[in-house]
Order: structure tokens, then C-alpha cells, then sequence
């Protein structure tokens, strides 16, 4: 009949003579005559849970492992075996080691705890390949990403170089086609429209005013000529004083109407080169937009490079602190 320790579950050597049985694993000596059916029945049980824990680790289904072994340790909590199969199962039989998971290490340091010196040491080899393995994929990580943040200085400083250049570049395009000085002139041009606009509109409601009161004054005189006609009053001062008025308001109206043109043409004449001045500052806004294209082009992609150093330099601070928390979690 199989014996199992109390203390860990392992196999006890039994002693015939003094029915004294030594655990073949933590050494612990218990008297087989304190060993009932009902323990022995519940150590069956308790074989069949790690057995078939080890069952569905071997099938490759970690999660009922971890159910089984956890079961097995609730009645045997000294058993390093189930201690670290539960190692086993969580890290998928030494394939993955979860970052930052400090169940799957406290489990390893309890497995070392209960386990005899000679597999204890075994134990100890198998997590230290292990954990170098991983330490040895975040060192390799770490080197990429240094490998990357390189390429990405570089990177920054063609951005840098090739932006220079082109702010060089509309410097002398401004220089070349006297952007400031014709921007200048365009400015002061606005301004002489602008008053000669004033002019204009103030000229036209002078007009208006004196061909309206010649308009209204010629009427009067017509009306008193024509009474006077009618009254057979008429004499030759009466005429004259009509014809005069006529010719006042004929005269005047004249005199404004050349007024207003010598305004027009000179308002014109600015207008026209208002215009001239717009198109050619036009046309180096055309040609200056060409390198503030570039300019906004290389700063976006400097942009997107700050964001790419940010986010390895992210990724590194991880890659290290994975590696001291390997090395902390399980005392590498």
C-alpha cells in the first residue's frame, strides 16, 4: 500500500520493524499505525486531485491544472510538488513569464521552500534558464529599441537640417522678389485709395448738391419769366437775368463735372496700381507658399518623431523595469 506524509504528500518510506514511515521528500517521521482507513481513503482522494492536475497540465490545459493543484494544496499545503506545478501551469510549462505577475513567484519561492535540498537545486536551474531566457528576449528588446531611437535622432536632425534649408530658402525668395518692400507698397497704395474714395464719395454729394440747387433756382427764375410772359410784363432785364442764371448753373455744373473727372482719373490711376502691386505680391505669395508647404510638412513629421521617442523611450523604461522585476521576483 502507497503511504502518503502528511506534512507534504510525498512518498513514505516505511520501516517494517517500527512501522515508522520517513517522507522520501521532506524527511518528516510519522507512525503508520495513526494511518486509519478513513486518512488512507482521503489520500487517495487527494492522489487522484494531483494526478489529475498533472493530467491536464501534460494536455496542455493550464487552467484546470491550476483548479486541481490548488485543491490538492488545500490538504497538503507543504507539498512542493503542486507548488510547482502551479508554476508549471501559469507559465504554460516554462514557455511565457508573465511581467509583473507575482503569484506564478511567490508560488516558485514556496516550491523551493518545501522541497528537498536535491530538487530544490533542480528547481532552482530550471527557473534560472528560464528567467535568463527572458531577461536575454528584454535584453534583445532593450537593443531594438535603442537601434531605433538612434535611427530616430537621425532622423531629427535631416528634419532639422533640410528645415533650415528651407527657411534659407524663403529668405532669400523674400529678399529676391522684395516681398516687404512691395507688401509695403501695397499698404501705403490701400491707403491713398482708401482717402481717394473719401474724395470721391464726398465730390459726388457736392455735385448733387449744386446741381440741385441750380436745378431749383433755374426753375424759380422760369416760372417768374414765364408769369412775366404771361402778364405781358416782360422786359429785356427779366430775359437776361433768366439766361444768366442758365448759364451760372450750365457753367457750374460743368466746372464740378471737370472736377470730379481730374478726381476720377486719379483715383483710377491709384486703383490701377493698387492692382498691379496685388498681383505681383500675388505672385510671390504663389512661390513664397511653396516653401511654407515644406516647412509645415517637416515640422508635422518632426511632430510625429517627437511621438515615436516618446513612446520607445515608453517602451524601454518597460524592457527595464522587467528585467529588475525578474531579477527582485525571482531572486536571479
Amino acid at each position: 500500500m502507497l503511504y502518503r506524509c502528511k506534512a507534504c504528500g510525498g512518498n513514505l518510506n516505511i520501516d517494517s520493524k517500527s512501522n515508522i514511515g520517513t517522507c522520501e521528500y521532506c524527511g518528516t517521521k510519522q507512525p503508520i499505525q495513526n494511518f486509519n482507513d478513513e486518512h488512507l481513503h482521503g489520500l487517495a482522494y487527494k492522489d487522484r486531485l494531483f494526478e489529475r492536475a498533472m493530467l491536464h497540465l501534460s494536455s496542455g490545459e493550464y487552467k484546470f491544472a491550476v483548479e486541481y493543484f490548488d485543491r490538492h494544496l488545500d490538504e497538503y499545503p507543504k507539498d512542493y510538488r503542486a507548488w510547482w506545478g502551479k508554476v508549471l501551469a501559469n507559465t504554460k510549462n516554462l514557455k511565457l513569464l508573465p511581467y509583473g505577475n507575482n503569484e506564478i513567484a511567490a508560488d516558485y519561492q514556496k516550491a523551493l521552500r518545501f522541497a528537498p535540498t536535491a530538487i530544490r537545486q533542480k528547481i532552482k536551474f530550471q527557473i534560472d534558464v528560464f528567467v535568463n531566457a527572458a531577461i536575454e528576449i528584454a535584453n534583445k528588446e532593450i537593443l531594438s529599441i535603442i537601434e531605433l531611437q538612434i535611427n530616430e535622432d537621425r532622423k531629427g536632425k535631416d528634419i532639422a537640417e533640410h528645415l533650415k534649408l528651407a527657411q534659407q530658402s524663403k529668405k532669400e525668395e523674400k529678399n529676391r522678389s522684395q516681398y516687404n518692400i512691395l507688401s509695403q507698397q501695397l499698404v501705403e497704395v490701400t491707403k491713398q485709395m482708401n482717402a481717394m474714395k473719401q474724395i470721391k464719395k464726398r465730390t459726388i454729394n457736392l455735385l448733387n448738391m449744386a446741381a440741385f440747387i441750380a436745378t431749383m433756382v433755374t426753375g424759380v427764375l422760369t416760372i417768374l419769366w414765364i408769369k412775366a410772359l404771361l402778364e405781358n410784363s416782360v422786359d429785356a432785364q427779366a430775359i437776361a437775368i433768366v439766361l444768366l442764371s442758365t448759364l451760372n448753373w450750365f457753367i457750374a455744373s460743368h466746372v464740378i463735372r471737370i472736377l470730379t473727372l481730374k478726381r476720377y482719373k486719379k483715383y483710377i490711376a491709384i486703383k490701377n496700381k493698387y492692382d498691379r502691386a496685388n498681383e505681383i505680391l500675388s505672385s510671390c505669395k504663389q512661390r513664397l507658399c511653396i516653401y511654407d508647404n515644406k516647412i509645415d510638412a517637416l515640422q508635422e513629421e518632426d511632430k510625429e518623431r517627437l511621438k515615436s521617442i516618446k513612446y520607445l523611450n515608453d517602451k524601454l523604461k518597460t524592457a527595464e523595469e522587467k528585467i529588475m522585476w525578474y531579477k527582485k521576483a525571482y531572486k536571479y
